[in-house]
């Protein structure tokens, strides 16, 4: 037994009555009962729900012929009633309910209900709708129907059948006593649920005595306990095949000024032997007021360190003089509404902050910088009205 939802789904047990008058008319309906349960098996009391009905012809998943929708709420049983073919269309090949043509093929119904909680409608199954629906064919035979084997005559009680259940049937009782057709019923939300398990390497199915059990002895041969082991030049298996590793031995060598892996490339180590430092730390103590708008590199006229003699004081660039990478650290007080940039080689390489409070903003970057670049910080006052420009520090120094 599968569950819908894992809060509810709906068992229904129904009745389904036709009312033909004496006259040689049947109302265009039928009444359909039913009780709400939970997967305990108990009644869902008191609640406001949805029911979708769906006609199908010929099998349970042939033509849709007819779809409405019904509001209704269950009593302090979990009983619900409603008349089906009264309320609007809501879907199916038919325009009215009145145009199903019964006695043409089988007819299945299908109730969903939805419980408002978010989960949408949920299925409670399909039925075969047998002789008692059919009086709606009445009407249609009357007026000079044809086929469905039915009698055409205007008596409602010699076509109407009535459901009955016990402790383990579901029955349709015909109206002379006689039982039609019978289902059996299934209350235990349990006996359906079962696990694998294994015992003394035997396979089993949980909750059912009868089931096979399945040995797994002689699977247990242990031909996948093996290990890897080192030999000279191969790499091995037990129980299995060796693998030669010559082919990946390489050697380092030197040559010159140069170091070299065998089947490889060479990489020249004259720097490292006698590395070049570049670094600088400059402070900038002047002050100066940027007219609206107005784009000013930064200069730091104090400097502290120079090796390498990279950074010029006097246009605050910094000029990479070998290629390699640099890492550098910048300090800066801002007043509001400015713009903090990096410029390499006269062109924007990145926006640190687009839009400064008044603070102090500390920020570090990497470049790889070919020999010969120059990199300089711009500040721009995005104000129309003068801007103070404030003090800071710059330093860097190449790192490789």
């Amino acid at each position: 037994m599968k569950y819908l939802s894992q809060t509810f789904f709906a068992l229904m047990f129904f009745c389904l009555f036709f009312q033909v008058k004496s006259q040689n008319s049947a109302p265009q309906g039928f009444n359909y009962q039913a009780v709400a349960r939970d997967y305990n098996g108990e009644e869902i009391s008191n609640r406001d729900i949805l029911v979708r009905v769906s006609v199908f012809a010929g099998q349970s998943g042939g033509d849709t012929v007819w779809r409405e929708v019904h509001s209704a709420k269950t009593d302090q049983f979990g009983l619900f009633t409603l008349v089906i073919g009264v309320n609007p269309k809501d879907g199916g090949s038919k325009a009215s309910f009145s145009e199903i043509q019964w006695g043409s093929a089988a007819h299945f119904l299908q109730v969903e209900i939805d419980f408002k909680d978010g989960k949408g409608y949920l299925p409670t199954g399909k039925n075969q709708l047998f002789s008692v629906p059919y009086a709606l064919y009445a009407n249609y035979a009357a007026n000079g129907g044809s086929g469905g084997g039915f009698d055409g005559d205007s008596d409602p009680t010699n076509e109407r059948q009535n459901l009955s259940q016990t402790d383990t049937l579901l029955q349709l009782i015909n109206n002379d006593g006689s039982v039609q057709s019978s289902v059996k019923n299934d209350f235990d939300p349990k006996n359906e649920i079962q696990d694998l398990q294994i015992a003394n390497n035997i396979l089993q199915l949980t909750n059912n005595a009868d089931a096979n059990e399945i040995n797994l002895s002689p699977y247990l041969d242990n031909t996948d306990n093996q290990t890897l082991y080192n030999s000279g030049d191969s790499i091995g298996i037990s129980n299995g095949n060796k693998v030669s590793m010559k082919r990946f031995y390489q050697q380092l060598s030197m040559e010159s000024d140069s170091l070299r892996i065998n089947n490889g490339n060479a990489v020249n180590i004259v720097e490292l032997r006698n590395p070049e430092s570049i670094y600088f730390y400059a402070n900038r103590t002047t002050s100066y007021t940027a007219a609206g708008g107005e784009y000013f590199t930064l200069k730091f006229d104090d400097v502290k360190t120079n090796v390498g003699s990279a950074f010029n004081s006097g246009n605050g660039d910094f000029t990479a003089i070998k290629s390699g990478l640099y890492s550098f650290y910048f300090v800066y007080q801002a007043d509001e509404s400015q713009s903090i940039y990096l410029y390499i080689e006269n062109s924007l390489a990145e926006t640190f902050v687009s839009n400064t409070d008044s603070q102090t903003y500390r920020i570090s970057f990497m470049r790889y910088l070919n020999s010969g670049e120059k990199l300089n910080l711009v500040i721009y006052n995005r104000l129309a009205a003068p801007s103070p420009i404030g003090t800071g520090t710059f330093s860097g120094f190449k790192v490789y």
